[in-house]
């Protein structure tokens, strides 16, 4: 029985995995107080390892209705808050 090699891991692979990490972490700080900006997030995330925006176009019609969504879990949540 022969011993299974684990593939081998580009640095490539490995550099721009972490790169968009750090981005959607950075771009996901200012994201939910801001009304529409989980689209220009998307964009900020596609551009980052250098995928084509074209696909954004696909979510956009998806993205105001988790947008209001996004934004009334925020409010309710500052609501908590401050009550």
């Amino acid at each position: 029985m022969e011993a299974r090699r684990a593939p081998a891991v580009d640095r490539k692979d490995c550099t721009s995995s972490l790169t968009l990490i750090a981005t959607a972490m950075l771009a996901a700080l200012a994201v939910a107080s801001i009304p529409a900006a989980g689209f220009v997030n998307l964009a900020i995330l596609l551009s980052a390892p250098g995928l084509p925006l074209k696909g954004a176009a696909l979510v956009f019609g998806v993205e105001r209705p988790l947008d209001m969504f996004r934004s009334s879990t925020n409010l309710l949540g500052q609501l908590v808050n401050v009550s």
